[in-house]
């Protein structure tokens, strides 16, 4: 490994509420996968890293919370803090970092989407022998779906511009590209109230799979169309209320981690699309409610559309709002393209 490349030496990271103490320094300078080489391999096994700017020393990195470092953790989980109230609901979610598991060796490269460019990212290639090149395997969640961080996150997160600044010393993304990203991530920004992050879950194709955690009601995945985002919330899947009643609802899923994606099925001669769940990653579990005025999915089951309580199939796009219909008429045509 080159001593110049700052990759791999344990570093001591910006102290901040949430991420303190030892890393793993990385540098992005080479993220064309055609023009990797082995000085860019990174052992990443059980650890967390910082990303470290080619201009810095790898062994003097300045503690300035102003400079915005920038971590990499295989998972941000936000898990449920112990009910607080008689109704056994409960008080907050706290954030939970976790570190690379073991066997994380290999190279940060920037993945080009095949259909639509503001859907790529950053990913991890994994290559045990540090040979760049070789069958594609790109590092997975614990979830069963693709690490990365979307370039729509990287694009306006000020958390992430020093991602964006080795994007663009590298020349990876045209300047309409990054345009396109932005006025993508305002509209997702309006539709969610909540900025793109580096763990945020992007979709823009039909089959690109992603993950539902059921302990969280209002978790949601971006789904991307041409000039708009649409981030339908896992209650708006899942729940069915009559009205204004949502802000009485109790939600009945004490846990619950399922692989999915959306999916055409067919009735007749038109098609429309659904949920797939894929595979219950962990099992469902849930608690007795009361809901005069809702009514639940029907138990999920793996390899199967998830259907209402009446056993129809639950199709996420068919919704009054303009972003949700710009969406799924998007859906439909890159897949027709693809």
């Amino acid at each position: 490994m080159s001593p110049n490349t700052g990759n791999g030496k344990r570093v001591r990271g910006a102290t901040t509420s949430q991420v303190t103490g030892w890393f793993i320094g990385v540098k992005l300078e080479k993220l064309r996968l055609n023009q990797i080489t082995r000085d860019q391999f990174v052992d990443l096994s059980d650890s967390r890293a910082i990303l470290l700017d080619p201009a810095e020393d790898p062994t003097d990195l300045v503690q300035d919370e102003n400079a915005m470092p920038v971590y990499f953790h295989y998972n941000r989980r936000a898990d449920p803090r112990p009910a607080t109230d008689s109704r056994g609901d409960s008080g907050g979610r706290v954030l939970r970092y976790v570190p690379f598991p073991v066997n994380t060796r290999g190279f940060f490269y920037y993945h080009q989407h095949p259909i639509f460019p503001p859907c790529g990212a950053l990913r991890f290639h994994v290559s045990p022998s540090g040979v760049p090149g070789g069958p594609r395997l790109d590092l997975q969640t614990e979830y069963g779906t693709p690490w990365q961080i979307p370039l729509l996150a990287i694009a306006t997160n000020p958390a992430l511009a020093r991602v964006r600044r080795a994007f663009e010393r590298q020349r990876l993304v045209p300047a309409e590209v990054w345009a396109q990203c932005e006025a993508l991530a305002a509209t997702a920004a309006t539709a969610v109230r909540s900025r793109l992050g580096g763990s945020s879950q992007v979709v823009c194709a039909v089959g690109e799979p992603f993950y539902v955690d059921l302990r969280n009601p209002d978790g949601f995945v971006f789904v991307v169309g041409d000039k708009m985002v649409y981030a339908p919330r896992w209650r708006q899947i899942f729940a069915r209320w009559r009205g204004r009643y949502w802000e009485g609802l109790r939600w009945k899923y004490t846990g619950g981690i399922l692989r999915c994606s959306f999916k055409y099925f067919y009735y007749g001669d038109k098609r429309d699309i659904g949920l797939m769940v894929h595979r219950i990653v962990e099992p469902v579990t849930e608690r007795a409610v009361d809901n005069e005025h809702a009514t639940f999915a029907q138990d999920p089951q793996g390899r199967q559309f998830l259907r209402s309580h009446r056993g129809s199939l639950i199709r996420p796009f068919h919704h009054a709002s303009e972003n949700a219909q710009h969406v799924r008429e998007c859906l439909v045509k890159r897949s027709d393209l693809g």
